[in-house]
């Protein structure tokens, strides 16, 4: 009877992790974006001739710790958004006590024992790179120390958070060789990427508006926050083009690109027009579809043809 007894608590722990990861985190959507990210990370060293590490040993550390850092940000958030979350959306998992805080801080911990300990094998070079992640992103748990500035200004509220990305792709891109100046343009790729993401998933129909829950389509309004959301694409693609002018690459990754851009301007337009639920879900799922066919193409897909 105890062993049945421990059985069954067992599974249920199990359970509401799985039903906490669906719900907050899901492992194998977020998990596919990553293996692409920093697939193409790890890729590009290649192809500009600078290579040291071995590949796939690289990529899955570099997958690792990208993965880890991605999971970390999300507990960070059920922390800072916790007392919203209990008056605004007390459905959440954390509100309704699916799981807890503390059990959440227990797992960002472990996540960086993990990270530190196979950088530390892998590279121990690598250490500096992965503290330059834990230094900013502990800037962001805390606002940079101004907090309610911040929430008065989302435009640099936005931007202020997106430099984590361009760390975690020095970081990936360090795993396979030393850093070089032309990894600027990689960087700054998944920066402005990082915008098409943000934007594109917190962007709704007027009717799917919640108190409490920012959005940019509410604070913006829904036709500056999508016409932002095709900029931050525009800027995206010009900084994958100039990068993959790098590795002679720029004919391939511009006609790649090109029927993407004309696809997102005319979800764009028709969210524009129709302000409808649906539409309002096309932004999100084109930020995504965009997001791996941008970073295949810039690292993977070259890659591949190189060989």
């Amino acid at each position: 009877m105890i062993k049945a007894a421990s059985r069954s608590q067992n599974y249920i722990l199990k359970n509401r992790w799985w039903i906490y990861q669906k719900e907050r985190f899901p492992i194998f959507k977020y998990g596919f974006l990553i293996a692409i990210f920093s697939g193409s990370a790890i890729s590009y060293p290649n192809l500009l001739g600078d290579v040291t590490a071995n590949f796939w040993g690289a990529w899955g550390v570099a997958f690792f710790v990208a993965f880890g850092c991605f999971l970390q940000m999300r507990i960070a958030d059920e922390f800072k958004d916790y007392e919203d979350d209990c008056q605004y959306r007390p459905h959440r998992a954390v509100p309704r006590g699916l799981v807890t805080r503390y059990e959440l801080g227990c797992l960002g911990i472990l996540i960086a024992v993990c990270q530190l300990l196979m950088v530390t094998f892998f590279q121990a070079k690598l250490v500096f790179y992965l503290c330059l992640i834990w230094g900013y992103f502990t800037l962001m748990c805390v606002e940079f120390g101004i907090r309610q500035w911040l929430k008065a200004h989302l435009s640099i509220y936005m931007l202020s958070h997106m430099v984590i990305l361009p760390l975690i792709a020095l970081f990936c891109l360090a795993c396979r060789s030393p850093i070089k100046n032309e990894y600027f343009l990689f960087c700054l790729t998944c920066f402005f990427n990082g915008i098409v993401i943000e934007i594109g998933r917190k962007i709704r129909a007027p009717q799917d508006e919640k108190v409490g829950v920012e959005t940019y389509s509410s604070i913006w309004q829904p036709k500056t926050a999508t016409l932002t959301w095709l900029l931050a694409i525009f800027l995206t693609a010009i900084a994958a083009i100039l990068s993959a002018g790098q590795i002679n690459f720029v004919i391939p990754m511009a006609v790649i690109l090109m029927p993407w851009i004309l696809l997102a301007a005319g979800i764009s337009y028709w969210f524009i027009k129709t302000l409808n639920r649906k539409s309002a879900k096309w932004l999100d799922r084109m930020a995504g579809m965009w997001t791996v066919i941008l970073y295949f193409s810039l690292g993977l897909l070259p890659f591949y043809l190189q060989f």
